[in-house]
C-alpha cells in the first residue's frame, strides 16, 4: 500500500459546489476541443452502441438514422434507461451521463474519448482499454475502471459518487502542465496501479491519494 503526501485543500471555499466549480474551470472543462453532433441514448431495452434506432438528436427523440462517431458528444439522461454496451473499438469526443438514466455504460471494447468523460449519475462499467485524452470527472453515480489501463491525458476530479479501480491501471499521460488529481483515492475508493509517464506534464494531486499495489513515475513531475 502506497500513501501519497496530502497536498492543502482549497478550505476558503464555503460549499461543496464551489469547489466542483473551481476545479471544473481549472480543467478547462467546457472550453476544450470542437465537438461535432450530439446524441442521446434512447433505447429502453439493453443494446450495443451501434444501430441507428437507438440514438437520437434530442432527448427521447426520434431515431436519429445513425449512430454517433469519431467527433461526437454521447449524453445518457434517462430519455432511454437500457444498458449500452461497447461491443466494437469505438470513439467518441465526449462522454456525459445525468443522474436520470439508471442504466449500465458497459465497455467491453476499446473505448476512445477525445475530450472528457463527465459522470454526474449512472454507472460506466469498464472493461479493456479506456483512453480519455482530456478530463474525467466523477461528480456523481460509479466509475468501474478497467481491468487493463485507463489512460487519462487531463485531470481527474472526483466528488461525489463511487469510484472503483479494480485490477487495473490508471494512467496520467499528459505532456503538458497544470493537471489535478482531486478524490479522496484512499480506502476502497484508492488506486491499484498507478502510474505517470507523460513528458513535460505535471500534477498537482490535491488530497489524500493511495495505491494498493504498484505507483509508478516513468516521466513528468
Amino acid at each position: 500500500m502506497y500513501q501519497f503526501i496530502t497536498y492543502p485543500s482549497i478550505a476558503s471555499l464555503r460549499s461543496y459546489s464551489k469547489k466542483i466549480l473551481l476545479f471544473l474551470l481549472l480543467c478547462f472543462i467546457f472550453n476544450t476541443t470542437a465537438q461535432g453532433t450530439t446524441y442521446y441514448w434512447t433505447s429502453n431495452t439493453n443494446a450495443n452502441f451501434t444501430g441507428n434506432p437507438r440514438w437520437s438528436l434530442t432527448s427521447g427523440g426520434g431515431s436519429a438514422g445513425t449512430s454517433p462517431g469519431a467527433a461526437d458528444t454521447i449524453i445518457f439522461d434517462g430519455g432511454g434507461v437500457g444498458n449500452c454496451k461497447i461491443n466494437n473499438a469505438t470513439q467518441v469526443a465526449k462522454l456525459i451521463i445525468y443522474p436520470t438514466y439508471t442504466g449500465i455504460f458497459n465497455q467491453a471494447a476499446t473505448f476512445t474519448v477525445s475530450d472528457s468523460v463527465i459522470l454526474y449519475g449512472g454507472t460506466f462499467s469498464g472493461g479493456t482499454d479506456l483512453s480519455v485524452f482530456n478530463n474525467v470527472v466523477i461528480a456523481g453515480g460509479t466509475l468501474n475502471s478497467t481491468s487493463t489501463t485507463m489512460s487519462i491525458s487531463g485531470c481527474f476530479i472526483y466528488t461525489s459518487g463511487t469510484f472503483s479501480a479494480g485490477t487495473g491501471t490508471v494512467l496520467f499521460n499528459a505532456t503538458t502542465t497544470g493537471h489535478i488529481i482531486s478524490g479522496p483515492f484512499t480506502g476502497t475508493n484508492d488506486f491499484n496501479i498507478l502510474t505517470f509517464n507523460g513528458v513535460g506534464g505535471g500534477w498537482t494531486i490535491s488530497s489524500s491519494t493511495s495505491t494498493g499495489s504498484n505507483f509508478t513515475i516513468t516521466a513528468g513531475s
